[in-house]
């Protein structure tokens, strides 16, 4: 063999050598994917199986996670106690309805809320006083002006010569109530009065205090008919759904006429008309009433409707004897 055939030989030699080392794109990408690990996926049923690449490491490895909060209740409000708000009646009395005014400062005292206020003959007269400011003080103090004198009349030999016209209380009422008309006042009031031609009863709930209030004052032993009509002295059912339709929730009475006794009559001598009359009237408020929510009754003896010299003693009483019954009210209303 020649020197160029034995170089020849050597070049085609080396050549082989380094094409067998040479490698495709195929063989390097399969080779890669040998050195990658995989998850496989179980085997189809033709026996074949489908590689899968490794998910992110927070989708392929188990972390612990938290429960998803649960969805709060929504927030309800916490029920509210509900405040009572009082209709307050004064009931009929003359002269023993200075008690009432002993009865309307233990109310302010236990700051029991009035909303509306009525009032029955003599009890008209403090619950107007009431209504115009909501204060038991101002009742007390133009009511201590009222002197009997001023409109009782006397016969010639002093004694009382019977019931009086209503225009007698015109100067007292002129002096306490001046220019004041229900229409103003901080609380709504009304009182009740049967007119006797019609046999009808109205409530008496707007104009001048000084005008309206005979109509609903009239009633004997000490006042005469007022152009044909007297007190309501039974109908309260129609004053306690007054006081209702101005906001009033419970209906609270005061009764100064107490149990009635025949035998202490609180007017005339036993046995006469008079003493007929008020203890039947005293019989009806002593009865549960219609329309009423609670009674406050007032004991005040054998205290005369014609008293009226004894308003501190009495109004005192109304004070005394009132206070833990309205001490039971203000609890049973909540307050």
């Amino acid at each position: 063999m020649g020197l160029k055939q034995a170089i020849k030989f050597s070049l085609l030699a080396f050549l082989i050598a380094g094409c067998a080392n040479l490698k495709t794109r195929r063989d390097v990408r399969d080779k890669g994917a040998k050195t990658t690990p995989t998850v496989s996926a179980p085997s189809t049923s033709s026996g074949t199986s489908t590689p899968s690449f490794p998910s992110s490491p927070a989708e392929d490895e188990d972390f612990e996670t938290s429960p998803a909060p649960e969805e709060e209740p929504p927030l309800t409000t916490a029920p509210t106690m509900r405040i009572p708000k009082v209709g307050l009646i004064l009931g009929p009395g003359a002269a023993r309805v200075y008690a009432q005014i002993g009865v309307l400062q233990e109310l302010q005292r236990e700051k029991v809320p009035v909303v509306a206020v009525g009032g029955i003959e003599w009890g008209a007269v403090v619950a107007a006083l009431y209504s115009n400011k909501g204060l038991a003080n101002e009742a007390e103090w133009q009511m201590s002006k009222l002197k009997s004198e001023d409109f009782m009349q006397r016969s010639l030999i002093g004694g009382r010569s019977g019931p009086a016209a209503a225009s007698a209380a015109s100067d007292f009422l002129k002096s306490a109530f001046g220019p004041m008309k229900a229409e103003n006042v901080k609380i709504p009031f009304a009182c009740p009065a049967h007119n006797l031609a019609k046999n009808q009863i109205f409530l008496m709930s707007r104009g001048a205090y000084t005008q309206l209030l005979p109509f609903c004052m009239a009633y004997p032993p000490i006042f005469q008919p007022w152009q044909g009509n007297v007190s309501a002295m039974r109908d309260v059912k129609m004053l306690a759904d007054h006081l209702r339709s101005k906001g009033a929730t419970t209906i609270v009475l005061v009764n100064v006429l107490g149990n009635p006794d025949p035998a202490r009559p609180v007017a005339g001598e036993a046995g006469s008309t008079e003493s007929v009359l008020w203890n039947e009237i005293a019989a009806y408020y002593a009865k549960p009433l219609r329309g009423v929510d609670h009674v406050l009754t007032i004991p005040l003896g054998n205290r005369g409707l014609l008293a009226f010299d004894d308003r501190r003693e009495i109004l005192h009483q109304g004070s005394e004897k009132g206070g833990p019954l309205v001490k039971q009210l203000a609890r049973r209303l909540g307050l």
